[in-house]
């Protein structure tokens, strides 16, 4: 946007303004009502994409390799890089309210990709915890509702990891190694996922064992 300034000459002040100022989905209220020379201009900015939505506490900052606050964009906030590229998803309101700090897909054909990193290689020896914020506006009966899924092959050629909705509305992850055998699984039974409102999901594995966690 090009802002448009127009003031008014008060108590004999000076009302010209040369302005340079580059607008980025913010609003500005000025709280001066009059400007004279060598006066200084205070604006205050709220932005709906500002930097409170990005912070992550420092206790949760300890070998994290991937943070995708999705602040108007599918950024990997982490350090690592691991951006997201965004196919189809459209940004939407938070479970706050917030503006542009999620995003909505529509069960189709979008998708949010990062390409191939080896710090999100997680084999099933190693240990790690991924969790997620969901809310679904509705879910198959018949077949898995895929969330995040990090995988090659398929059938019992499959190697990787995924995390789901089951068909009966349990969040769940597996672990495959490619052997035709699924080395670790688990599902969050018997909370269940329920449409149109928000859950918080997390999912931990220690190398032998599993967690998942819904809203705790």
């Amino acid at each position: 946007n090009t802002p448009t300034f127009v003031l008014t000459n008060a108590n004999g002040c000076d009302s010209t303004v040369t302005l340079d100022l580059t607008i980025s989905n913010t609003t500005i209220n000025q709280i001066d009502t009059t400007i004279c020379i060598g006066d200084s201009l205070v604006l205050n900015i709220d932005s709906p994409l500002g930097n409170s939505c990005i912070n992550m506490p420092t206790n949760l900052q300890n070998g994290l390799v991937g943070y995708w606050s999705f602040c108007g964009n599918a950024n990997d906030e982490s350090g690592n890089s691991n951006h997201g590229t965004v196919n189809g998803a459209t940004l939407t309101s938070d479970r706050f309210g917030n503006l542009n700090r999620a995003y909505d897909f529509d069960g189709i054909n979008d998708y949010i990709s990062v390409s191939d990193n080896p710090t999100l290689k997680f084999e099933s020896q190693n240990e790690f915890t991924f969790s997620y914020w969901i809310n679904a506006s509705s879910l198959s009966n018949s077949q898995l509702n895929m969330i995040i899924s990090k995988q090659s092959g398929y059938g019992n050629n499959q190697n990787g990891f995924n995390s789901s909705v089951e068909s009966s509305s349990m969040a769940n992850y597996r672990i495959m190694n490619g052997s035709g055998t699924t080395p670790f699984g688990i599902s969050a039974s018997p909370e269940l996922i329920t449409i149109n409102n928000w859950y918080h999901v997390a999912l931990s594995y220690s190398g032998t064992e599993g967690f998942a966690y819904i809203n705790g």
